[in-house]
């Protein structure tokens, strides 16, 4: 509706006196200008945010223990895929598994995907913790912010 009313102005400017044909062009060109402007400076804020929180998630994750064999680690990659890294011991001694996942964040819940399924629903706590929807799962602590290691 405003392109029309701005053609139409145009247009109606074109039929004026010499004199008011400039001040009309003038007025013209300074609306699609605007227009322009207003249309063009809007950014993608939304994705500037998703990349701001996809930059939060990725790195390495690790439950407490882990490096005493018992525990978790998640591994995060930028192009989202990742794994999961699970330690266990018993009176046999430790056993470890890795099972590659896909995730995908929001800005406030982190979802882990093993073959298509959700196996985990996490988020970030306000002191940088990866909290589990599982109550029974403890916390994970970011401790590196690159998969250098792993990928």
């Amino acid at each position: 509706m405003f392109v029309f009313f701005l053609f139409e102005h145009t247009v109606i400017g074109l039929l004026l006196p010499q004199n008011h044909l400039l001040m009309n062009k003038l007025f013209s060109i300074l609306l699609l200008t605007i227009f322009t402007i207003s249309v063009t400076s809007c950014s993608t804020d939304q994705d500037d945010n998703l990349l701001d929180y996809t930059s939060s998630v990725v790195g390495v994750w690790e439950q407490e223990g882990f490096m005493d064999n018992v525990g978790n680690r998640l591994v995060f990659a930028n192009d989202r895929s990742g794994l999961k890294i699970i330690r266990t011991s018993d009176d046999e001694g430790v056993a470890s598994s890795i099972h590659d996942c896909l995730w995908d964040f929001d800005g406030s819940v982190l979802t882990v995907y093993e073959e298509n399924e959700v196996t985990g629903i996490y988020s970030i706590n306000a002191e940088g913790l990866l909290i589990s929807n599982d109550m029974d799962e403890l916390p994970y602590t970011k401790i590196s912010n690159t998969t250098l290691d792993y990928y």
